[in-house]
C-alpha cells in the first residue's frame, strides 16, 4: 500500500467528494478512483458507499480513516527525524510558553527530547499571551504556545493544532449559588459577575460568541489584568470566570473552585505557533512530535 494513496484516502474521507478531492490533490479523478479501489482490494473491505449523488464512509471506512491518520503522523515524524539525524543537526529550539501550560504542553516534550534528541536543546521562555506573540514576531523564539484566536499580525503566523480543551468555570468557594459544584449548566451562572482577563482578548471574544444573547445577562463585566490576578479578583468580587480546562490542575488556589460547563458550545484549540518563514530546521520535527505525544486535556 503506497503512502501517497493513503493520503488520498484521508483527503477523500474528509471531503466526501471525488471532484473536489482530485482538484485539491492535483490528480485526475480516474487516478484517485483507481488508488482508492486498490486500497479497498488490499484490505478486502469496502471503505466508501457510493451513489450517483453521494459518497459516504462505511463503518470500515471510519475505522480505516482513524488508523491511516495515525500512520501518516508516524510516517511524517519518521521522515523529519531521519532528516535531522542525516543532517547531523545539533542546536536549540527556543520555545515560548504560557507558564501555567508548562506541565501539560511542555514537560512531555522535554522528556521526549532528553531521551531521543539529546543533540537538540530546548530553551524555555515563560510569557503571558501577548508577549508570546510579541516574541514570535520579533524572532526571539522559534515556537510559541497559544490558543487559536484572532491575534494582531496573525497573518504572519502558522497555527499548528496539538490538542483541544473545553472551557471550565472558575469561581469562589463562597459563591452561594454555585456551592462547590463540579459541573454546571449555563443557567447556573448566567446573571453572575463575569470576570474577563485583559491579556486574554482572544478568549473573551470566543466566550462572547459562544454565549450569544446570554452574554448580556451577566450582572457586571469585571476586568482583571492577567491570569495571576484572576483568583484575587474572583475572591474580591465573588464573580466567575470562564477559563481553559487545564487550569483546573495548573492554577490551584485556596478558596477557588472549578466546574465543567456541560452545555457551552465552545472548544479551545491549543496550538504551537511559528512564523511562516521559520528557518530553524528542528522546528518541523518538534511540531510533528508534539502532535503524537501531547494529549488533549
Amino acid at each position: 500500500m503506497e503512502i501517497e494513496h493513503i493520503r488520498e484516502f484521508i483527503c477523500l474521507a474528509k471531503n466526501l467528494n471525488y471532484t473536489s478531492t482530485s482538484d485539491q490533490l492535483f490528480v485526475t479523478q480516474s487516478s484517485l478512483t483507481r488508488h482508492i479501489a486498490k486500497i479497498e482490494a488490499e484490505l478486502g473491505l469496502q471503505l466508501f458507499s457510493r451513489s450517483p449523488h453521494n459518497v459516504s464512509l462505511t463503518d470500515s471506512g471510519v475505522l480505516a480513516l482513524a488508523a491511516f491518520e495515525d500512520i501518516i503522523v508516524s510516517y511524517d515524524k519518521l521522515l523529519a527525524d531521519i532528516k535531522i539525524n542525516a543532517a547531523g543537526f545539533s542546536g536549540n529550539i527556543k520555545i515560548g510558553m504560557l507558564y501555567y501550560a508548562i506541565d501539560n504542553y511542555y514537560a512531555p516534550m522535554l522528556t521526549h527530547y532528553n531521551k531521543h534528541h539529546s543533540n537538540i536543546k530546548l530553551d524555555l521562555y515563560s510569557y503571558q499571551p501577548p508577549f508570546v506573540l510579541e516574541a514570535l514576531i520579533n524572532k526571539k523564539i522559534d515556537i510559541g504556545f497559544l490558543f487559536r484566536g484572532d491575534y494582531p499580525e496573525a497573518n504572519k503566523l502558522t497555527f499548528h493544532s496539538v490538542a483541544t480543551e473545553k472551557p471550565a468555570l472558575m469561581y469562589s468557594a463562597n459563591n452561594p449559588r454555585l456551592k462547590n459544584k463540579k459541573s454546571v449548566l449555563m443557567k447556573d451562572f448566567i446573571g453572575e459577575k463575569l470576570i474577563c482577563i485583559e491579556s486574554h482578548i482572544w478568549l473573551n471574544h470566543l466566550i462572547q460568541s459562544a454565549l450569544g444573547e446570554n452574554f448580556a445577562l451577566f450582572s457586571d463585566i469585571v476586568p482583571t489584568e492577567h491570569i495571576d490576578t484572576l483568583p484575587l479578583t474572583i475572591m474580591e468580587t465573588n464573580g466567575i470566570a470562564i477559563v481553559e480546562e487545564h487550569l483546573i490542575s495548573a492554577l490551584t488556589r485556596k478558596g477557588i473552585c472549578y466546574a465543567v460547563i456541560e452545555d457551552i458550545n465552545l472548544t479551545l484549540d491549543a496550538c504551537l505557533v511559528t512564523l511562516k518563514n521559520s528557518v530553524n530546521p528542528a522546528v518541523e520535527d518538534y511540531i510533528t512530535t508534539a502532535k503524537t505525544i501531547l494529549p488533549s486535556a
